[in-house]
């Protein structure tokens, strides 16, 4: 008599661990594929910042004409990621000097750049491009507390052309 009760206890133990394992492993998916979402969102506001980027160049639209447009002499870059990168390249061939960049980690960043840190007041510039799209608003509202000049999203400034 113990070893019926034994194996449906087991039975049902077995089930339960079951059922357990099934639904962490569905949440820890829904988490995946919520960060996925997320991740995808991301690179697609990416490809169509840097496919405007290139139609604009592709007829004769450079991007320093956005900055000369609207009167800004001097500019900062936030976010030295492949976007970061090439507006700094951009500009830099176009002969405009950017005044600091900021960067979280600033690693494999051009050395002879002036990497400046947001735990103090920043320089004045006219100026700052944001270039992580997808984080706008919170490094927005980061910035607008320790700089009195314009933050703009690149997103922004290419789309703008």
């Amino acid at each position: 008599m113990k070893k019926p009760v034994a194996f449906c206890f087991g039975c049902i133990a077995a089930a339960a661990a079951f059922a357990g394992g099934y639904i962490i492993c569905k949440k820890n998916k829904e988490s995946e594929y919520k960060e996925l979402g997320v991740r995808l969102a991301k690179f697609e506001d990416y490809f169509a910042v840097s496919n405007k980027w290139l139609k604009n160049r592709n007829m004769g639209i450079n991007i320093l004409d956005y900055f000369v447009q609207h009167n800004y002499e001097s500019i900062a870059i936030y976010g030295m990621g492949e976007l970061g990168k090439r507006l700094y390249e951009e500009l830099k061939n176009q002969g405009k000097k950017v005044a600091f960049v900021l960067d979280k980690c600033a690693k494999g960043v051009d050395p002879t750049l002036n990497v400046c840190k947001m735990d103090k007041e920043l320089p004045d510039v006219d100026v700052i491009v944001v270039t992580p799209t997808f984080d706008y608003a919170a490094i927005e509202k980061q910035l607008a507390g320790i700089s009195n000049a314009k933050i703009l999203s690149i997103k922004d400034v290419v789309m703008g052309q």
